[in-house]
């Protein structure tokens, strides 16, 4: 891969994890990120008092939570993504 491409390939990264930021900051992002924690929390809650012999309820419960779960850890990853390749970049250019 040329010095080039690497280049884009990380200006790439660093926009996505603005973007990501950004998005989060907004009205929709917060929303979202608040219906995810609500979810993992009320899985939680169900979780406590399932019928542990229910093993489609139970999966029902921890299917709910990990999906809410997946969701916040995908954007932090994007963000955490994003501000390494803005490390790369400014050890490159610096």
């Amino acid at each position: 891969m040329s010095e080039e491409s690497e280049l884009a390939e990380v200006r790439a990264r660093v926009s996505f994890g603005l973007d990501v930021q950004q998005f989060m900051g907004g009205s929709i992002g917060r929303h979202l990120a608040g219906r995810a924690n609500n979810d993992i929390e009320a899985a939680k809650d169900a979780l406590l008092t399932v019928d542990p012999e229910d093993a489609r309820a139970v999966r029902q419960h921890q299917n709910q939570g990990a999906v809410a779960a997946m969701f916040l850890q995908w954007l932090g990853e994007a963000v955490t993504a994003g501000e390494q390749a803005e490390a790369e970049w400014m050890a490159r250019e610096g």
